[in-house]
């Protein structure tokens, strides 16, 4: 046996014995990961899919795929029907798994998904003045401010009521789709999710008094305390 020969066939005997070491490694590597785990299958992303899409293209962008049940999310979609009237509320990167807290009714309104623990929505009505000029904008916070006449002891008295309240949505009003109403203006609405007690709150100084709202630094850096309110007493102090 010449050399070439020697060496080719230690290379074809070198090379079976890594794919039978590979083929072992890979077997035992899936015997690791399977061993006495439930093989369950759950809806994968097969591409990326945007948020907002609805059912008949998200059956087409993900698929039921084979995995151990240890590796599955406790809320994953595992049923077509699960998915059934319903749109992506965020958007999905391929291999993702499809979980419930993803989706939502159709008929169902986007911020009821936005409102977190035990927080209602509800809006105010604004204009250009009371509305910091338009410049407030869904996920902002402010500080909601009330100004009853009279006020505690019988005077005319503006307080901070609410800070760091958070903005669900700003928009105009549906009734008058934006038009200009007999009154002028436009009207607009500010929905915000507060605790139920705040939103006591708010109706209450709403039907009795003004309100006022003032936007918020973005970066959270604002500090404030517990105002006394001011009045005709404090005013010029």
């Amino acid at each position: 046996m010449n050399v070439k020969v020697r060496n080719t066939t230690i290379a074809i005997v070198l090379a079976v014995i890594s794919t039978l070491i590979l083929t072992s490694y890979l077997n035992t590597l899936r015997a690791e990961i399977t061993d006495g785990s439930e093989i369950v299958k759950v809806y994968v992303a097969t591409a990326p899919i945007p948020a907002g899409t609805a059912e008949a293209e998200l059956l087409l962008k993900a698929e039921l795929t084979e995995m151990p049940k240890r590796y599955i999310a406790g809320d994953a979609i595992t049923s077509e029907a699960d998915i059934k009237d319903k749109s992506l509320v965020v958007s999905m990167t391929e291999g993702e798994q499809l979980t419930k807290n993803k989706l939502r009714r159709e008929s169902v309104s986007d911020v009821s998904y936005l409102i977190a623990g035990e927080k209602v929505a509800m809006s105010i009505p604004i204009d250009e003045v009371i509305g910091v000029s338009g410049n407030v904008k869904a996920g902002d916070k402010v500080m909601i401010l009330a100004t009853l006449s009279p006020g505690p002891g019988g005077k005319d008295m503006t307080k901070v009521m609410l800070s760091g309240v958070e903005v669900l949505q700003s928009s105009g009003d549906s009734r008058t789709n934006g038009k200009v109403p007999a009154s002028g203006g436009i009207k607009k609405t500010l929905t915000i999710a507060v605790t139920p007690a705040q939103a006591e709150k708010v109706v209450f100084a709403q039907e009795t008094g003004k309100l006022w709202v003032a936007l918020l630094p973005a970066d959270g850096s604002g500090s404030f305390g517990n105002s006394s309110g001011q009045s005709i007493d404090t005013l010029f102090k």
